[in-house]
């Protein structure tokens, strides 16, 4: 399942810190020993990315790096362009660049950054569960939530989930899309992705009901409920 902002915080703050823990123990022998003592430490950490999708901060939260087309391995070249996207942003901003396209993506409730989206990656939680965290309920139907979801009247197979598993719904309600949304876990819910329907996707907030845009995702807490077109899903 997506890995949860928080997880996704704990990730990039362990990374962050032991950075600038290098940098400051060896600022005193100069300041080019610490920056390439800095550029040998995110060429390890890149590395290990590369290989297993952790990072040290990612051992720490429990968050593995994956390629959407292929999330079952490990993203390989996928984690070098998606730390060579984050050094351009970071270098030429110190650092400010990096921290606001992180900051958006974490506080809009995205499971992809920016950075993700440019290097086709997206990070996942290692933390297995043995249980479906919530269901959606469409007209008295119960849909467990186990895993990606494509929900529609007659849903087809998407690129960014081509593992996900197709669910018929409101059969007889015309304006739901042939395939119309994405649902995966989340935490106390489920995160919802408009796939371009015709009718649009709609979700219940704090400030009343929302409409993703395509492509936008959003969060629907357990008791609230999303709409698809002219039909009802309660997530729960």
């Amino acid at each position: 399942m997506p890995a949860t902002t928080g997880s996704r915080s704990i990730r990039a703050l362990v990374d962050l810190l032991l950075i600038l823990a290098v940098f400051t123990l060896l600022i005193g022998r100069g300041v080019m020993w610490a920056l390439g003592a800095c550029a040998l430490l995110i060429a390890v950490m890149t590395l290990m990315m590369a290989l297993t999708g952790a990072s040290p901060g990612g051992l720490v939260s429990g968050v593995r790096m994956r390629r959407v087309v292929d999330p079952g391995g490990p993203p390989g070249w996928s984690a070098v362009v998606y730390v060579a996207f984050l050094l351009l942003a970071a270098l030429p901003t110190a650092g400010i660049g990096a921290l606001v396209l992180m900051w958006r993506s974490l506080s809009g409730g995205e499971h992809r950054s920016w950075f993700d989206r440019m290097a086709g990656t997206v990070m996942l939680s290692s933390r297995r569960t043995s249980r479906a965290l919530c269901s959606l309920v469409f007209e008295g139907a119960v849909i467990p939530v186990t895993g990606p979801l494509v929900l529609g009247r007659r849903p087809t197979a998407i690129k960014s989930h081509p593992e996900a598993h197709l669910v018929t719904v409101l059969e007889g309600e015309d304006s739901v899309s042939k395939t119309h949304a994405l649902v995966l876990p989340a935490p106390d819910g489920v995160y919802v992705t408009d796939l371009g329907s015709t009718n649009g996707t709609h979700i219940e907030v704090d400030e009343g009901v929302r409409r993703l845009a395509p492509g936008q995702q959003g969060h629907v807490g357990r008791g609230r409920q999303a709409y698809l077109g002219d039909g009802v899903c309660v997530v729960r």
